[in-house]
């Protein structure tokens, strides 16, 4: 929903919107007093104008808590529509978003009705057929569990329809067989989906995984979080899978995980053109090496590591013994790979480690030459910038 630059007193002025308490007192009559139950159409017209309220900055602090929890309650009805149902889940979302931006207390208010969301988005996500609605409610289900963290622990479980989806997912072949039926907003996913719907759903499952902040059994779910990377087929996609793979890094214990994500990051399918990929790989190269210096449990070898350095270096700073100038990498790409080598921690037993005195001038050249390549007001110039103040704090602590 695109925000709309109006407040509360020039709303009243678009031609055929009434007052956001007015909108509210009609929607709570109709759930209320059975005498004023609105046609789905005046529902959803109500709503609609509502999604206008709500897509103001600051005004979803207006929206009766009252009327939150009483949307949640609609999305129960099993006769609802397609439409209604999705501008609810919408509503329901955008609403909380705006309170938790606001603070915890304001996310306190509506504590109740989100947990009752969320029930009911476990519920319907187990319970789904894997087609676009199911989409809907994955992607639904990762936005609220962000607002109330599960009781479950701190790993999906065994029986969460979430890790189910993600266990039971198969890549799909490049045969594009003929489309099925329309479902809520896009082509189903049925036996007979297209090999593009197959991907975009498949992203959806990853992009939840990602954003529920619990980590994932490494064991069940490995095979199914690399496919997208040997496949190459989906950016989107790929970026998600390196952001699953981070939280795993970062999260899990189990054994020989570093490993294999380490091993993993050595091959060339892993690496992407494009910067978001760029970027999730060099965060987990770090994290792997944040893990290792000091050594935590399930951590990566020493030596594993320095290769893995020394092949991420030569990738996004094309640093060689003849210190030839980079051309391969991005500007981003390059500072952050700066700072992953001098800003961290770790940064000084690393450096030690890789020969720092030999090192030191290919990432220094590497870093001039980006700044160069680069206009004040290019978008790359902030990272570049923080990269060389990592790289001039690491020098004055060093001599």
């Amino acid at each position: 929903m695109i925000a709309i630059a109006v407040d509360k007193t020039t709303v009243p002025l678009v031609k055929g919107l009434s007052s956001l308490e007015h909108v509210q007192s009609l929607l709570v009559s109709s759930r209320t007093n059975k005498k004023s139950k609105l046609s789905q159409k005046a529902h959803l017209s109500l709503l609609r104008e509502l999604c206008v309220f709500v897509s103001m900055v600051g005004s979803a602090a207006s929206v009766d808590k009252t009327m939150f929890a009483l949307l949640v309650k609609d999305l129960s009805d099993s006769s609802i529509s397609d439409k209604l149902f999705r501008t609810i889940l919408f509503l329901l979302v955008e609403v909380a978003t705006q309170h938790r931006a606001k603070g915890p207390h304001w996310l306190h208010q509506l504590k109740d009705p989100l947990e009752e969301l969320r029930r009911f988005l476990a519920k319907e996500v187990s319970s789904a057929k894997a087609d676009s609605k199911q989409l809907l409610l994955l992607r639904s289900l990762y936005a609220v569990e962000r607002f109330t963290p599960p009781s479950s622990g701190p790993l999906l479980a065994p029986d969460d329809a979430l890790l189910r989806t993600l266990v039971a997912l198969k890549y799909p072949s490049s045969v594009k067989p003929k489309r099925s039926m329309s479902v809520l907003f896009m082509s189903g996913f049925s036996d007979k989906e297209s090999h593009q719907q197959q991907l975009s759903f498949w992203s959806a499952v990853m992009s939840a995984v990602s954003r529920t902040g619990r980590g994932i059994p490494a064991t069940s779910c490995w095979d199914n979080v690399v496919a997208p990377l040997k496949h190459r087929d989906y950016s989107p996609l790929i970026q998600h899978s390196l952001r699953v793979l981070l939280h795993m890094v970062r999260t899990s214990d189990e054994k020989d995980l570093q490993s294999r994500v380490s091993a993993l990051l050595t091959q060339s399918y892993a690496v992407c053109d494009d910067s978001v990929s760029c970027s999730y790989f060099i965060c987990i190269v770090s994290a792997l090496a944040m893990r290792t210096i000091p050594a935590s449990p399930g951590c990566l070898g020493m030596d594993e590591l320095l290769s893995l350095f020394r092949i991420a270096t030569h990738k996004f700073l094309s640093v060689n013994d003849n210190l030839s100038q980079p051309t391969s990498s991005s500007p981003k790409a390059a500072a952050e790979m700066i700072i992953a080598l001098v800003g961290c921690t770790y940064s000084a037993e690393l450096m030690a480690k890789l020969q720092l005195k030999t090192i030191l001038p290919s990432v220094a050249t590497s870093l001039v030459f980006h700044l160069r390549s680069v206009t004040v007001d290019s978008v790359e110039l902030s990272p570049l910038l923080r990269a060389t103040r990592a790289l001039g704090k690491f020098l004055l602590r060093r001599y």
